[in-house]
This record gives structure tokens, sequence and C-alpha cells, in this order.
């Protein structure tokens, strides 16, 4: 989730905002059967690896499953089941689209509106 002008976090770095109802568990269990591996950070990876693997929630299994690639420079190692460390050349950081220095061309290819007003923007680079 991220905010119109790129911020995925509130402030001190909550994430109390997003909106988690039916149709986002939905969202995530389609997304979760679709994708072969999760890119994670630090901090999102520890938060999960601090949850998912005792979780009981349906998604669970699949999150546990999947391949993870943490990103970090600052972490020794990682333990949640099917992770893999990389701590050389990364770029890591909280905003989404800081520093950006081309412009990257986006086909919006579906749109999908939650009832609680969270909209799902599915877009395909158009670079060759």
């Amino acid at each position: 989730m991220v905010t119109l002008d790129g911020f995925m976090e509130g402030p001190n770095r909550k994430l109390d905002w997003h909106v988690i109802d039916e149709d986002f568990n939905r969202y995530g269990a389609e997304m979760l059967n679709s994708i072969a591996a999760m890119l994670l950070g630090r901090v999102t990876y520890q938060l999960f690896a601090n949850y998912w693997p005792s979780a009981t929630e349906p998604e669970a299994h699949l999150l546990n499953k999947l391949p993870k690639i943490v990103f970090s420079r600052t972490l020794e190692k990682v333990e949640w089941n099917n992770s893999r460390l990389v701590k050389e050349n990364i770029a890591s950081g909280t905003p989404m689209f800081k520093d950006i220095k081309e412009k990257i061309t986006l086909k919006l290819v579906k749109t999908e509106t939650f009832r609680s007003g969270v909209v799902v923007l599915y877009y395909q680079s158009t670079e060759k």
C-alpha cells in the first residue's frame, strides 16, 4: 500500500492507516497465489518473520512456503523458511519513488476498487 504522494508508512513508521478488510484479504490471497517469490527489506522482513511462521490465517501457509529475498546491510542472517539474505549492491529505503532519475513509461492495464475506497492499480512497463 502506498499513498498518492508515495509514502508507505505514516508518522513514526506506523502502518495503522492500511485498510485490511475482506476485499484486501481476497486480493492478498490472489496475489500470493500468482507470485514466485517475495522481495523484502529488513523492516518488512522482520515484521513478517516475527508474525507469519506461527500465524493461523489462511495465507500463512503461502507466505511461509514462498521464497523470500531479503535486502539488508545490517542483518547478519535470516531464519524464516525459504529466506535468502542479499547484503551487497543494494539500495534500501522507505520511499517507493524517491530520486527517480529517468521517466518510467507505464501503461495502466487494470483497476480494482474495494468497498473501503482502496484502489488497486495494475501497471505494465512499456519499455522494451
